[in-house]
């Protein structure tokens, strides 16, 4: 049976979030972050109905009625404790922390956890711009040096949009590169060199 007054659900949320760690090192769920569609079965599981909630996704009507309303319910004492300032709600349509705007869902941090995930998202931001100055730098180098046709993005972006993004290089590309390191590609790889030899003829036998 998972019909429960709202009071219950109310209190069982507050020691949900009165659990989370006050200084969460992660953004597990452990450590402090809630999405709406999971509220149920965490409040069901801290009413100590979880067994009960879980069988109502095969049960009657008459018991999906009522785990739907747990849901709502669980719904209702998060926002009631979004409001007390316990939580920091991003609904619908708003943007996280991380960047991704919400759909159907919401998100429940602590304030903890939602500072966690503020630095992280910002750490996360300046790791990738670093990143993208040494793939332009990459992309520099090899466009001065002639390899600028060659040049192909690995991920789905175009051309023109290559440079700052992952590249590699096409067959053709990869040969001139090969050819022109100073090491003896056939000592190195004699398999590697006479592919490359019956493809282009960039590699001399020395």
């Amino acid at each position: 049976m998972i019909t429960k007054d709202y009071r219950d659900v109310l209190a069982a949320a507050r020691e949900i979030v009165a659990k989370a760690p006050a200084e969460p090192d992660s953004l597990s769920t452990s450590g402090g972050w809630w999405r709406s569609w999971e509220l149920g079965a965490a409040v069901a599981s801290q009413l100590g109905i979880h067994d009960d909630y879980r069988d109502s996704f095969h049960g009657s009507n008459y018991d999906e009625h009522n785990r739907k309303r747990l849901d709502g319910q669980a719904r209702r004492a998060f926002d009631a404790l979004a409001a007390e300032g316990l939580l920091v709600k991003t609904g619908r349509g708003e943007r996280t922390p991380s960047g991704s705007v919400l759909g159907s869902e919401a998100q429940y941090h602590t304030p903890a956890a939602h500072l966690l995930a503020v630095q992280a998202a910002a750490d996360k931001a300046e790791a990738d711009r670093i990143e993208a100055e040494r793939w332009a730098g990459i992309y520099d180098t090899l466009a001065v040096e002639g390899f600028g046709e060659h040049i192909l993005p690995v991920h789905n972006v175009t051309r023109s949009q290559a440079r700052g993004s992952e590249i590699t290089l096409d067959l053709e590309g990869w040969a001139r590169l090969l050819s022109c390191l100073p090491f003896d590609a056939m000592a190195v790889s004699p398999a590697a060199a006479q592919w490359l030899r019956e493809k282009q003829g960039v590699i001399t036998d020395g």
